[in-house]
C-alpha cells in the first residue's frame, strides 16, 4: 500500500512523516497504531532518499505488515483473556473452592486489556516498517495543510 505524507521529522536514517487520514483511505488499517489522534496518521518510516523535514513523499507500507499487526493486536489479547479465565477457573476449582466466574472474568477482562495496549505498542513499532520511496519536493506548511481539515 502507498500514500503521500509530509515529514514532520528526521532522526538517524527515519523520518517521522504525517499521513492524512483520507491519503490513507484505501483501508484505514494503519490508524491504530497512530502517535497522532484525529484525521492524520504519524509514522516513523525508514528513508534512504534523503527526505527531509516539510517535504512531501511517498510511503511504502507493505499489505502484509498491516495485516500481521491486526492479528498481533487482536489475537494476543483474545487468546490471553482466554487463557487467563481458564486459569483462574481451573485454580479455583483445584484449590477446593467452589468456582467464582466473577473473579474469572474480571481476571480476563485485565488481562485483555493489559494484553491490548501491549499488543498495540509492540505492532506499531516491530510490524509495521513503512519506507520512504520518493520525495516530491516542498509539501504544504504544516499549518497551511490543517486549514482545511477545522
Amino acid at each position: 500500500m502507498e500514500c503521500r505524507g509530509l515529514v514532520v521529522g528526521r532522526e538517524d536514517g527515519r523520518v517521522r512523516v504525517r499521513v492524512a487520514g483520507a491519503e490513507c483511505a484505501e483501508c484505514g488499517a494503519c490508524g491504530i497504531f497512530s502517535r497522532c489522534g484525529g484525521r492524520e496518521v504519524e509514522f516513523t518510516a525508514h528513508d534512504e532518499t534523503g527526505a527531509q523535514e516539510g517535504e512531501e513523499v511517498v510511503l511504502d507500507i507493505p499489505d502484509r505488515a498491516v495485516l500481521l499487526s491486526f492479528l498481533a493486536a487482536f489475537g494476543i489479547p483474545l487468546l490471553s483473556m482466554a487463557a487467563a479465565y481458564l486459569l483462574v477457573y481451573f485454580l479455583f476449582l483445584a484449590v477446593g473452592g467452589s468456582v467464582h466466574q466473577g473473579a474469572a472474568v474480571i481476571t480476563a477482562a485485565a488481562a485483555g486489556g493489559g494484553s491490548f495496549w501491549w499488543s498495540v505498542r509492540l505492532a506499531g513499532k516491530r510490524v509495521i516498517h513503512p519506507r520512504v520511496i520518493s520525495v516530491f519536493g516542498k509539501g504544504p506548511s504544516l499549518t497551511e495543510g490543517r486549514k482545511g481539515t477545522d
